[in-house]
């Protein structure tokens, strides 16, 4: 009798032993099709017409970053992830050259509000360099202050607590410098990658998800 309740046991460790190296075995096979938890939302817009607005307020006149574009690339990445609607980029453009050096007094509510947007999401450039190894190797820095207004009130929607918006910096690789990796290459480069980190912040992702490709038109 002793034997065999010995073996019993020795059994009922073996039994245990393939159940929880079956289990380990699930769990890996689920993570490798589910893939890894989504990363959740910083801030969940509200499904309103947004305009984007990137500026580089202390320095209007810097050439090293395209506020424009930038705009585009983050206007491009919240149609293409169908976070919210977005104002279409042409009615700031004609409100710009309607309004001439008068726009920069217009605050952030008054500008969403006369192109027909409900909240605008403001991208002010806080920083931007460029970062060479010698006369090889490149890589940009983009630094920006996010927040996003209520265009009737005027009052910030997010980051809630404060004015001073949510830094965010993205930053290239260091890339070889070529003929098709020069200057202009790299501000781009650093733009969507903004772009894409920018509209990570307003929708849960996936760590390894693919990246999208805004359009540069």
């Amino acid at each position: 009798m002793v034997r065999l309740g010995s073996t019993f046991r020795r059994a009922g460790v073996i039994v245990l032993m393939l159940t929880t190296a079956g289990c380990q075995l699930a769990a890996a096979l689920t993570s490798k099709t589910v893939g890894p938890p989504a990363v959740p939302a910083e801030f969940q817009p509200l499904p309103e017409p947004m305009l984007v607005l990137a500026e580089n307020y202390k320095s209007p006149g810097s050439p090293f970053v395209d506020t424009t574009q930038l705009a585009l690339f983050v206007t491009d990445e919240l149609t293409t992830r169908q976070v919210v609607p977005v104002v279409d980029a042409s009615k700031l453009h004609d409100l710009r050259q309607k309004e001439g050096a008068n726009f920069r007094k217009l605050s952030i509510g008054a500008i969403g509000r006369a192109v027909g947007a409900q909240q605008v999401l403001y991208l002010d450039v806080t920083g931007a360099s460029m970062d060479t190894i010698g006369a090889e190797m490149v890589r940009g820095t983009l630094s920006v202050s996010v927040k996003v207004v209520d265009a009737q009130s005027g009052a910030v929607r997010w980051p809630t607590g404060t004015t001073a918006g949510f830094p965010l910096t993205s930053q290239t690789p260091y890339m070889t410098i070529s003929e098709n990796v020069n200057e202009i290459r790299v501000r781009e480069a650093v733009a969507r990658s903004m772009a894409v980190a920018v509209v990570k912040l307003m929708r849960s992702y996936k760590p390894d998800e693919e990246p999208s490709t805004p359009s540069s038109n």
